[in-house]
C-alpha cells in the first residue's frame, strides 16, 4: 500500500495557484486583459502549476490524477470536464 501522508508542498502550490488563476480572471475586466498585472499573475499561476508537476513528480506516491498525466486520453478528458463545469 503507497504511504499517503499529507502533502504540504502540494497542498500550498496547488491552493497557491488556484487563488492567483481566480483573482487574475476575475480582476481583469476592471484591470484589462493586456495590462501586465493580469499577465504576470497568469504566467505565475502557470509557474506554480509546473512547479506543483515537479514536486508531484518526485513523490513516492503522487495522487492518482498525476500518475495518469502522461495518458492523453485521461488529461485531455479532464480538461474538457474541468472547463466544461466552470460557470
Amino acid at each position: 500500500m503507497p504511504d499517503r501522508r499529507f502533502d504540504a508542498a502540494g497542498a500550498v502550490t496547488v491552493t497557491g495557484r488556484l487563488a492567483l488563476l481566480v483573482y487574475a480572471i476575475s480582476k481583469a475586466p476592471d484591470v484589462g486583459w493586456g495590462s501586465a498585472r493580469t499577465i504576470l499573475l497568469l504566467i505565475a499561476s502557470g509557474v506554480i502549476l509546473a512547479a506543483f508537476v515537479l514536486i508531484e513528480a518526485t513523490r513516492r506516491a503522487p495522487p492518482d490524477a498525476v500518475q495518469h498525466l502522461p495518458d492523453p486520453h485521461r488529461s485531455w478528458g479532464r480538461t474538457s470536464s474541468g472547463s466544461c463545469s466552470a460557470p
